[in-house]
């Protein structure tokens, strides 16, 4: 898979959100279309060392 921008079910082409879901090996990276909310599972590992996550910068609504 090179680019996985569109979402299958609405076609929405301006990419997804992220989400992560914590299992047995890790972490699964989920993605989540913001304009319909169908979520997709690609089988993205990530390794997470900090458990609490910190707050950022509130960034201003466009």
């Amino acid at each position: 898979m090179h680019d996985f921008r569109v979402c299958p079910s609405c076609r929405y082409g301006r990419g997804f959100h992220v989400s992560f879901k914590a299992v047995e090996e890790g972490h699964s990276i989920i993605l989540i279309c913001p304009d319909c909310g169908q979520s997709y599972e690609p089988g993205w590992m990530v390794s997470v060392t900090r458990r609490t996550p910190l707050a950022g910068p509130a960034y201003p609504i466009r």
